[in-house]
Formats: structure tokens, sequence, C-alpha cells
């Protein structure tokens, strides 16, 4: 895949993610007509279908579906285009049109369906998306052992919920799966058509018994949004059906109603989060001979006629919503009841979206530079940063404080302000007289706090949303940043920027491909592999210091535990060194571009949030575009990839780091965003966010975000292969005590 920059390059550069372009073939459904002299006209109607219920289709073959199954699992939307060319849509009832006759694919895994309007009289042809099972992945699932993750008690869930790795990573279901991926990618059928089957059931790509298979395998994976793992999709009742609390059978004056202490219990013990998605996730690695236990019975009569089918659910993660549905059946009377119980913040422990997004938001900031090209005019490059810890620094005046800050190498590096201040086609720092000669020749078009402040322009500068949008994955006004709400880095200037950065990840890479343009970089052993020693995360941890007030204004609820006994647990730290697993929901929220025109904001706040994700073992295909060039200190880890320009070196990095791609369910993160925390939903920081997959115009239904784990899951990588580690090792080897990593311990 190629890799390409983007950046915004108007008045105001964004520093922006790399955006990814996967070749992916578009599927499209079209209308063919042929009219006189071979114009071709716009339908004056047309007929869409709508997958309601994927759980079930992707459990059967499109051959096998009948009648009442379509009626059942898809919907009909009847699109009337007007003379103004505006649609009326209509979902239409089961008495509007008929099914004529139908023909599955199950060679792609897709429906014919022919159907009649009975209003119009008019019959359609239409075709559904890859809902349904292939032919190869049903007989894939046919052999498998395990035929669905379904395969604990509910006491297994209650043993093991201290133990979540366990539970999600040691399922039998799953390790089949992955022991099956490991069989295919070590036979040499191996192929990226084929390997996406593996990809959905598993959600991680490096397979191989020796380094070079491991770096053949690499190449027959896609890594993109349609490679991710699968979470299975809850089973939900359309709202049409009612729902009853509570079930009286009338030959055995038995009673039945949910277990809420049990669902309560699931929910606050839930190793997959709080989410009311998250719930279902738990529920579907049930067996099914457990569902009784979901009932509260009173029992008047030894005989029991009632026996649970399925279960289902109406869910709402933005509200924290989650109605739990048990499909009943009464066998002696022959009747089905689906019997619920409703659950939210208020009676339980679930979480919203926006719980996760106000995480993010009061750690999160907006980094930026002012540069200039011609010495007149303004630029200004933005990118996000989030505080991960407290630096314990007595020299500090009382109104200071050091924080520890992480954002992305591409983010901190502008390397050409520091190399390149007689090169007047690049951007580079103001000079003192040119700052004043841009002031006064635009006074009447700035504020004046921005006017009175002389030396700005000398100054890393960040800032926060005034106020956090009340849908984090929309733009909203109050979510903006403008120029005048900027505040100073105080140790961060032009006179030493250089030094900006304390950490960078050093990592070594062995079993590459790599342009040979690069070849002063790589290493070749014996047996002809390729290695680098030059490798890295787009990762920095750059020591920055504030002004309390600034903080108070713009970081509030930080602000509220500075200096207080809660101070430590407040700073996300690193992570928990565990490795991340693809079964878990990831968040992220940074700083993009701000894409109002009339807004006066430079960037604004807003949150992505992804449902099933792939890991990348590491990118073995290193490129120029792998360069994350980065001006400052030498790097130890350089081989014969520097060179010393003015103060510093120019060092050549490259990004081997592991990766994890997911899904874009809700919101995406375009230019600024980059240098965003990604957090589970637990709340575990798992990795940074640097670049974007542009999948949607490739067929895909999501685009993707792209970021570097902070634990790698690749056993050709050595060096920082866990960040969180390697940054507490340098931490107690400089002697610097922080709140969060490294405390001091009282004697």
């Amino acid at each position: 895949m190629n890799l390409k920059a983007k950046r915004f390059l108007k008045v105001i550069t964004i520093i922006s993610p790399i955006i990814i372009i996967p070749t992916i073939i578009a599927s499209c459904a079209q209308t063919n007509s042929s009219t006189p002299n071979n114009t071709i006209k716009k339908p004056k109607s047309s007929v869409e279908i709508v997958n309601i219920n994927p759980y079930k289709t992707k459990q059967m073959l499109a051959s096998n579906i009948n009648k009442e199954q379509i009626n059942a699992y898809f919907i009909f939307v009847f699109n009337l285009i007007k003379e103004d060319q505006k649609i009326e849509e209509k979902i239409l009832e089961k008495n509007d049109y008929e099914i004529i006759n139908w023909a599955g694919n199950d060679n792609d895994g897709t429906l014919s369906i022919n159907v009649l309007i009975k209003a119009t009289k008019q019959s359609y042809l239409i075709s559904t998306k890859a809902v349904f099972l292939t032919n190869k992945q049903n007989s894939y699932l046919q052999e498998l052992k395990y035929k669905t993750p379904a395969v604990y008690s509910i006491d297994d869930i209650l043993k093991l919920s201290n133990d979540p790795y366990n539970l999600i990573y040691n399922n039998p279901y799953y390790r089949e799966q992955l022991l099956r991926a490991k069989v295919y990618f070590n036979q040499n059928e191996a192929n990226i058509a084929d390997s996406k089957l593996y990809m959905n059931k598993i959600g991680y790509s490096e397979f191989g018994d020796d380094v070079q298979k491991r770096l053949e395998n690499a190449f027959k994976v896609r890594y993109d949004e349609q490679n991710i793992y699968q979470i299975n999709s809850p089973q939900i009742l359309v709202k049409e059906t009612k729902t009853v609390t509570s079930y009286t059978d009338e030959q055995t004056n038995n009673s039945y109603s949910i277990n809420v202490e049990l669902i309560k219990k699931l929910i606050q013990i839930n190793p997959f989060g709080k989410l009311p998605t998250n719930f279902a996730q738990l529920v579907n690695l049930i067996k099914k001979e457990e569902y009784p236990k979901f009932l509260t019975i009173t029992k008047n009569e030894p005989i029991d006629n009632v026996v649970v089918k399925d279960i289902y659910y109406r869910i709402i993660d933005r509200y924290a919503k989650l109605e739990f549905i048990l499909e009943i059946y009464n066998q002696k009377t022959k009747q089905t009841v689906y019997l619920s119980a409703n659950f939210n913040q208020k009676n339980s422990q679930l979480l919203k979206n926006e719980d996760y997004f106000q995480y993010i938001f009061d750690r999160t900031i907006s980094l930026n530079l002012l540069t200039t090209k011609d010495g007149k005019n303004v630029e200004l490059n933005s990118g996000t940063g989030w505080i991960v810890d407290r630096i314990v620094d007595d020299s500090l005046p009382k109104n200071k404080i050091k924080l520890l800050v992480a954002t992305n190498n591409h983010v901190m590096s502008w390397s050409n302000l520091a190399i390149s201040k007689d090169n007047k086609t690049k951007s580079r720092w103001f000079s003192k007289q040119e700052y004043a000669n841009y002031l006064e020749n635009n006074a009447g078009l700035i504020s004046s706090n921005i006017y009175e402040d002389k030396d700005r322009y000398q100054y890393l500068l960040w800032g926060t949303a005034p106020l956090k949008s009340p849908v984090s994955n929309k733009y909203n006004s109050l979510s903006g940043i403008s120029f005048s709400n900027l505040a100073k880095v105080y140790n961060i200037t032009s006179q030493n920027f250089v030094n900006r950065a304390w950490y960078l990840p050093q990592l070594s890479a062995n079993g590459i491909k790599i342009n040979e343009e690069l070849k002063t970089w790589y290493q070749v052993n014996q047996e002809g592999i390729k290695s680098i020693k030059n490798g890295t995360l787009d990762f920095a941890l750059v020591p920055m210091v504030f002004d309390i007030e600034d903080i108070k204004e713009k970081l509030p609820n930080y602000y509220k535990v500075l200096n207080t006994k809660d101070e430590a647990n407040w700073y996300i730290g690193l992570g928990n060194s565990k490795k991340y697993l693809p079964q878990l929901q990831l968040f992220s929220g940074g700083y993009p571009g701000d894409r109002n025109f009339n807004s006066s904001a430079i960037v604004s706040w807003r949150g992505s949030k992804s449902y099933g994700s792939l890991i990348q073992a590491f990118d073995r295909e290193i490129k120029n575009e792998s360069i994350l060039d980065y001006y400052g200190p030498k790097q130890i880890n350089n081989i014969d990839g520097y060179q010393k320009v003015g103060e510093g070196y120019l060092n050549k990095l490259f990004n081997v780091g592991t990766r994890v791609i997911t899904s874009d369910e809700i919101g995406d993160l375009g230019s600024g965003s980059s240098g965003s925390m990604i957090i589970d939903s637990n709340f575990n920081l798992v990795g940074i966010h640097f670049a974007s997959l542009n999948s949607r115009a490739y067929g895909a239904p999501n685009d993707s975000m792209i970021g570097n784990l902070f634990v790698a899951q690749s056993q050709d990588l050595s060096g920082d292969i866990d960040v969180r580690a390697a940054v507490i090792k340098k931490l107690k080897a400089e002697n610097i005590y922080t709140y969060k990593l490294n405390p001091k311990v009282s004697s």
C-alpha cells in the first residue's frame, strides 16, 4: 500500500496523519436501462434492501434462506425520484410488496431478490451485499470443533472475570481459529483473498515458523477495514415487537422475569468493557443451555413448560441503554413471549460513548507552532498531544509545572524549522523584527491579547476546546480552538527546539523488504534476511512546562486534582504493559482541522470509536514513506542514519512498530488529529494514532484509523518492545521522578 502525506496548506497548516489508500475494488449496484439514441435517463423509482439482522445472515448460506426469513432479516426501502430530483423514501410494510423469487450466490455470499411493488405493479431485481456465508466460509466453519465462541458457563465467566486476557484470548473457539490460521499460513496456498476469512476470525496477521515465512506471509494479508476482527453483531429485536417485563404460565402459575441481579453482576465484571455492546459481546461467549439462568422463576408447580429459545437486544451505546430480551416459548400453549428488562446508568454500571470521549478530552491538548515562509504571512502547524504524567521538578517557580506530554514523532519533528533558516521556500521561525512587523500590519485583524504578546512567535503553543461537543463524533462550534486562546509551552522555544523530545522509542526489525535506494540503512545476515536498526514508533515524549493559570482555564478537570491525593491516579501513564486484544473496542480523540469555513477556530475536538481491529505485527515493507526524519540529538540506534546539521543531527528513523488498524464505526479523525491517544473499552491506553486509511473510497463501509501499539506483537522486533517499561527504565536511570510512572517512595 502506498503512503501519502496530506496537509492543509493555506494560512493554516495542519500536521496531518498519513493517508493510506488501499487497493480495493469497490462493490456497487447499478440499474441498466436502454433508451432510444443510447440516452441514459435516471429511473423514476428504485428499491433498496437493508439487512437488519446480520447476526443471523452471517450464520447461513444465501441458498438456504426462505421467504419468511427474507422478511425477518431484511427491510425494503422504496425511493421515488421526483421531477426536482429530490428523493422521497418509504420503508415498505410487508403488505406493500410481494417477493416473486430469489436466488442465492454462495460463491460470494449475496442474495438476488425479485420484488413486486403492489401499488405501482413494478418489479425490481435487487441484490444484497455479501452478508451471507460463502461456500468457502461455510466449509471452514463446518470443520471446526467449536462452532461458536459460546463455550463458557455463567460460573466460568464469573470465575475468569479477574483474568480477562485468559477469558478472551484462551477461549477454545478462538484458540482453534488461531491454530487453523497457523496451519493455513504455513502452507503455500495462502493468498490475500482467502486470508480475509482468517483475519475476520482472529484479528492478528503474523504467522510463520521462521522469519522468512513470516516475511512472505506479511504480503498475503491486506491491512484494511475489511480484514479486521469481526465482532458478532448482537441480535436486535425490531421496535414493533412487543416485550413484557413478566410472564405467568396460566397452566402452572409459574411467573417469569429477567434475573436482573445476574445481569448487573455481568455488567460489573465484563472484561470487554462497560458499554451495552460490550455486554452483548460477553453474553455471546455463554452456552445456550445456560440461558435459563437469566430467568427468575417463581415455581408453584414442579412441571415447567417454558424454554428459552434465544436472546435479543435493543442497544444504544451513545446513551448507555440496554434492553435485554429473552425469547421464551411455552411448549404447552405454543405461545412465544419476549421477556425484557432495561438497564442504564442509573440502575447499573453501564457507560456511554461520551464517558470514554470525556476521559480522553480531559487529558488531550492541541499543539501548535507559528511559522512563516516569507517573514510576512503566518502558518500555524497543528497536531494533537496528551498528558502522560507530571515530572517532579523543584527548580520550577510555584506557578509552573512540568508535564510529560505524548504525541507523534512526525508532529514534533518539524525538522525544517531548525535547519532551513536561510531557505525562504520552507517554513521557518519568525525573527523578532518580522513578527513585530506582522503584528503592526495586522493590528486591525487580530485580538488585543495576540497583539500585546510580542514574543509568542518563538514558543510552542497549546490549547484546548472551551467545551467538549455533546456528541464527540460530530463537529460543534463550541469545540473549536482559536489562535487567540493558545497558551505558551514555556520550555520549548526557537532557541532550544533541537532538544524538545526526551524519549523516542528505539527498535530493531528483522525480516524486512526494503527499497534498494535505502540500502545504507539495512543489514543482511548469512541467510540473506534483511534487518534494520533505525526503527522506532511514530511516538515522542516531550517534557513541557505549563503555567498553572493556563491549566486552570483550559484543563479545569485536571486543575481540580492538582496537588491532591487523587493527582497520581488522574494521569493515564503509558498503559499496563499487556498486549492489546483485537476483540476490544477502541476510542480515540483529538483536534483535527475545523471544517466550518465560517468558524474562527483553527482546530476542533472530535472523537472516533472502532468496533473490532486488525493487529499488524509491523510494516515489513520499508520504503521512503516509512522514514520519520527527526532533527535533534543523535539517536543511539542509528546506523549511518544521521547527518550533522547545525546544532543537531538529522536522524533517519523508520516506523516499524506494531500497528492496529480499526474500523471507524463512529467518527473519523482528519488532519491535525495526529498524536491522539487510543484507549480500549476498559480505559486502558493501548497506543497512539498516526494515520488514516481511506477505505470508503474503495467500497469498504468505513474508513479506518491506524495507530502504533505500545506493546509489540512480533518476535522479529527487539528493543523498546514495551514502551511503558522502557520509559520507566529511562526515568530511573536518569533519576527523574514522576507522579505516576516513577514516584518517589517514602522512606
